[in-house]
């Protein structure tokens, strides 16, 4: 077959056959960054961090940003590359979260708890304090491999090294 421009395809030309589990291009994500509070970039955080940049995951050098509801805007937005907000230990609560969740899934992104399982929003609100952490991301591939990271990892969540 050839195309208006005069390339020549044949009928194996099939973008289809893409997987989705497959390494993404090592260009198309070593820019994204990751939001965090400055408090609390030191530790299992800066573990996962680093370990995402030595895969071209991610850059290396994090935003820092205050906030739940201004974590969540800048992944929506993603003005300057804002990916990911990792933090895997408790100091969120509900509340902070189910408005993030709820818009990012409606562009395609996720958040999790640390082990990437979906927030259970049915607790009480005295039962309300997330302990498992939070992942979320825009880029719902990216958060997968993080999550898987932080599994296979097994960083302690205290650690502060």
């Amino acid at each position: 077959t050839t195309t208006e421009t005069g390339d020549t395809t044949t009928e194996d030309d099939d973008d289809d056959d893409v997987d989705v589990d497959d390494d993404p291009p090592i260009l198309s994500r070593q820019n994204n960054r990751a939001i965090i509070s400055r408090s609390r970039a030191g530790g299992v955080v800066r573990k996962c961090i680093d370990a995402l940049a030595d895969r071209n995951l991610l850059h290396r050098e994090p935003i820092h940003v205050s906030g739940a509801g201004y974590k969540t805007l800048r992944l929506i937005t993603g003005t300057d590359g804002e990916t990911l907000w990792f933090f895997p230990k408790q100091g969120t609560s509900l509340w902070d979260v189910a408005a993030a969740d709820a818009i990012l899934r409606s562009i395609g992104g996720c958040l999790s708890d640390k082990n990437g399982n979906d927030i259970d929003y049915s607790k009480s609100r005295q039962n309300a304090e997330n302990v498992e952490g939070i992942i979320a991301c825009n880029d719902t591939w990216l958060h997968r491999e993080c999550v898987r990271l932080f599994q296979e990892e097994q960083w302690d969540d205290d650690d502060d090294e």
